[in-house]
């Protein structure tokens, strides 16, 4: 048992990594189930469809503008002097709470104007999206703008999971993210078997909002703190906040350009089937990346904290070693992905035709080894409060969009999954590594940290 200790211990697992990897694991469960379900359900067009559908809703970028990363890296930064009572109410010094509180209520305004913003213009622009596609007899307005009214229900409790997780409450946020994505599941599969078709993405979603409500009952002594104005100092949005969040809003806008074009783009050209090859495919490399990224995204209410305390060796410890770990593992589960693709191809099982053929795959997965490098650096640099990798992020974004949208157009799949690995190889991978170095060697200076 102390080996097992010690083990998890180099390996950077802890509770909040445990919980995190425990949400994407039923993903790994009730993926395949969703892979031999929704071919099932669904046809081909109506399955290019549903993951049109999802790759749209990607859309809320463009409304919650990196916020969500904001509120969890200054929230953490105030929690390095905070704590928790008996009652799991916040303790500690009256500046921190007071700051803290501000940013809460700041949160849940936002995210409210948010979701109204989302729905009314997420809603037309998929109704107008759609409509200039052939009609494919496909029943889609009525399940998606039901879908777009969940979607928007949802992001008006996005606050709450950041400012859990900045409050260094990781392993509960990830909890209930798993709760939520077995009811999301089940719901999904009961709708797509009782024969609603399209309508189960609006189920799933509607089940995953339910889920909220045990959130802010659990912590109800935590998030009723943020009913009552502060009563001290603030955090000021305008001179605070902005400073980095107009960087990372961009970034994060045209950051869709990069990862949620590839369906729309595919449906546009070539339909809905090949589209929903695409969308199967893409969510696989995505789970992946996602399950890598644990090790880091779990980690950043402690980056928050060593960078507020300005303890740089043991937050580089505890980068390098995280950043390394999870490495390994996203290259192990690429290989993984793309011989399961290999096998079924090989063994031409019928269903192996809603998925990418093994050479466009395989560039997905290699993509998915090689960005996983610069999104580690990026956290990295983010948890410092500061966003300078704007003009780094528009460039990438704006090549990959176009990458994506020209050879997609003319090539298919192969093309748009060949233009995400240039870019990836040829531009991100060296020049976020080159800017990663200069601005950790810089932000450590002391007079340079001083001064910010």
């Amino acid at each position: 048992m102390k080996t097992l200790r010690r083990l998890a211990k180099f390996v950077e697992i802890d509770r909040s990594l445990v919980s995190a990897i425990a949400t994407k694991a039923w993903s790994f469960v009730s993926g395949p189930v969703s892979l031999l379900v929704i071919p099932k359900f669904l046809s081909r067009d109506s399955q290019g469809y549903y993951y049109t559908f999802f790759s749209l809703l990607a859309l809320q970028s463009f409304v919650e503008l990196g916020f969500s990363f904001i509120i969890n890296q200054f929230a953490s930064h105030e929690w390095a002097h905070l704590g928790f009572d008996e009652r799991e109410a916040i303790t500690g010094e009256p500046a921190a709470h007071s700051r803290l509180i501000s940013l809460g209520r700041l949160a849940f305004k936002w995210f409210g104007a948010a979701a109204l913003i989302f729905v009314a213009v997420v809603s037309v622009a998929g109704y107008w999206f759609f409509s200039k596609s052939p009609d494919h007899g496909i029943v889609w307005q009525a399940p998606w703008l039901a879908l777009v009214v969940m979607t928007g229900v949802q992001i008006c409790f996005l606050p709450a999971f950041s400012l859990l997780e900045g409050c260094n409450q990781v392993a509960a946020s990830y909890r209930f993210k798993l709760i939520q994505a077995i009811a999301g599941s089940i719901a999904l599969w009961s709708a797509l078997a009782c024969g609603w078709g399209l309508w189960a993405a609006a189920a799933s979603s509607a089940a995953s909002a339910c889920i909220l409500i045990a959130v802010f009952y659990r912590y109800r002594h935590f998030f009723g703190a943020f009913r009552t104005p502060p009563s001290g100092p603030e955090i000021h949005w305008k001179t605070e906040m902005l400073p980095m969040q107009w960087r990372l809003g961009l970034a994060v806008v045209v950051g869709y350009f990069m990862y949620s074009l590839f369906t729309p783009v595919i449906f546009h050209y070539h339909g809905p089937a090949a589209a929903g090859q695409m969308g199967m495919t893409w969510s696989l490399a995505s789970m992946l990346q996602q399950v890598a990224s644990f090790w880091i995204l779990t980690k950043m209410p402690r980056f928050g904290i060593l960078i507020a305390k300005k303890q740089y060796e043991a937050l580089d410890a505890l980068f390098f070693r995280s950043t390394l770990i999870s490495l390994v593992l996203v290259a192990l589960g690429a290989l993984g992905l793309w011989s399961a693709v290999f096998f079924i191809n090989y063994m031409d099982f019928h269903w192996a035709g809603r998925m990418l053929p093994p050479g466009p795959t395989g560039m997905l997965m290699l993509a998915s080894v090689l960005i996983h490098v610069p999104a580690c650096q990026t956290a990295y640099l983010r948890a410092h409060k500061r966003e300078p990798l704007l003009a780094f992020n528009l460039i990438s974004s704006a090549a990959t969009g176009l990458l994506v949208w020209y050879l997609g157009k003319n090539y298919g799949p192969m093309g748009a999954c060949s233009g995400y690995l240039a870019v990836i190889a040829l531009f991100m991978l060296p020049y976020e590594m080159y800017l990663w170095r200069h601005y950790r060697a810089l932000w450590h200076r002391p007079d340079v940290l001083e001064a910010a």
